[in-house]
């Protein structure tokens, strides 16, 4: 009878699709076995770097093969998703066969725009995350959004001659904020459309877009065979496995006072599979008068968030790594610290010395008399990745 137990045991877990070897084996998102960089027993590192494919950024795959057409595979998926991404999730040029953000806004009012399976997950995915940072992150923004980009293209022009940008008047923004909120999207996901009930109700998804794109390639290129390396989608950083030298991955927080120097502040290593997304002021931004005047707005205020100078966050997902840096960079620190140990990702926020706060686990960082130090301060999961932070304010 034992004898019997154990057979039927057997046939059960090969019914099951499950042995000893395989029984602990990873499965990505995508319903894909992911494979070990232990496997890798001889290789080498390539990296090939496209700036113009799309997203108005460049996008970067470093990877570790045993040759390199196996390299060649990674780069052509990561080229031809990142183009499909851009098109995808463009709010501004139409593109034949795609239904994208465009079609959405452009069909406001009208009639409901069939989506493919990427927009759509996405848009519920936003959607789910509203409500997650308490509307911190709202892709319904897109009216006020608006009118922030056109003042800051023409701020940006001003600048370069040497003259001041313009501010929109609290009367512009209020009234494009009226037509800001979930209560004008429809969401059927039987027939997979959407449909913006107002003709000025519009969606922006630049606060989620290259992550969406960096975790969907990431996925793919693991389904293709990818054990180990790094995907660069402009600064949105997505590690495929573990570094099959047994180092870590590094990755450096930037000194927003000093951010063309490639030299930063190395503040956190992993060893496995994850996202590092920053948030920041510094890259796009337009002067009035000696205030700068950044692009990430707040739904709560509908000017430019300044509590920070930039807020770093990683976890697996890089989606959820854009999200969360958008919002933490909106939100203030007790209520984005709490947000960070509630969801359970690394969070770390910089700002000048002059504006440092007390926390916990915190660090200032001088540099010399022509740079502007810093404070970087982190949630306690952050600390556990690095060891150099310490209540220092």
């Amino acid at each position: 009878m034992k004898k019997l137990r154990n057979i039927l045991l057997c046939l059960l877990l090969i019914l099951s699709g499950c042995s000893g070897t395989k029984e602990n084996a990873e499965v990505n998102e995508m319903g894909c076995t992911v494979g070990s960089s232990k496997s890798l027993k001889v290789y080498e590192q390539y990296t090939q770097i496209a700036p113009n494919l799309g997203f108005d950024t460049f996008v970067q795959l470093t990877a570790y093969v045993e040759k390199v057409s196996d390299f060649n595979e990674y780069w052509t998926i990561v080229k031809e998703n990142w183009e499909y991404y851009d098109k995808l999730f463009d709010k501004y040029d139409s593109f034949d066969g795609v239904n994208n953000i465009k079609t959405i806004n452009d069909n406001a009012g009208i009639a409901p725009v069939k989506v493919d399976d990427d927009l759509m997950e996405m848009i519920l995915l936003s959607k789910k995350y509203y409500e997650i940072t308490d509307g911190a992150f709202d892709i319904t923004m897109g009216p006020v959004l608006e009118i922030w980009h056109n003042y800051r293209e023409e701020g940006e022009a001003l600048n370069k001659d040497g003259k001041d940008g313009r501010l929109p008047t609290q009367t512009e923004l209020d009234e494009a904020a009226k037509y800001v909120g979930w209560n004008y999207v429809e969401i059927d996901e039987a027939n997979q459309t959407v449909y913006l009930t107002d003709k000025n109700a519009s969606l922006d998804v630049g606060g989620v877009a290259k992550g969406f794109a960096a975790e969907k390639i990431a996925l793919k290129l693991e389904c293709a065979g990818m054990v180990s390396g790094l995907v660069n989608a402009g600064g949105n950083i997505r590690a495929i496995g573990s570094n099959p030298n047994g180092e870590a991955w590094s990755v450096g927080i930037t000194n927003p006072n000093d951010y063309t120097n490639p030299l930063s502040y190395e503040a956190i290593y992993y060893k496995e599979s994850m996202s590092f997304v920053t948030s920041g002021d510094y890259l796009r931004y337009y002067t009035v008068g000696d205030v700068m005047y950044n692009h990430i707005i707040s739904p709560y205020t509908l000017w430019p968030a300044n509590n920070f100078r930039s807020v770093s966050i990683n976890i697996k997902n890089s989606a959820l790594a854009d999200i969360y840096s958008t919002s933490l960079f909106i939100q203030d620190y007790e209520t984005g610290l709490k947000l960070s140990e509630e969801q359970g990702f690394d969070a770390l926020w910089v700002v000048d010395i002059e504006d440092a706060f007390e926390a916990e686990y915190s660090e200032i960082i001088d540099y010399d008399e022509k740079v502007k130090g810093i404070q970087l301060v982190a949630n306690e999961s952050a600390v556990s990745h690095t060891g150099k932070l310490k209540n220092n304010y």
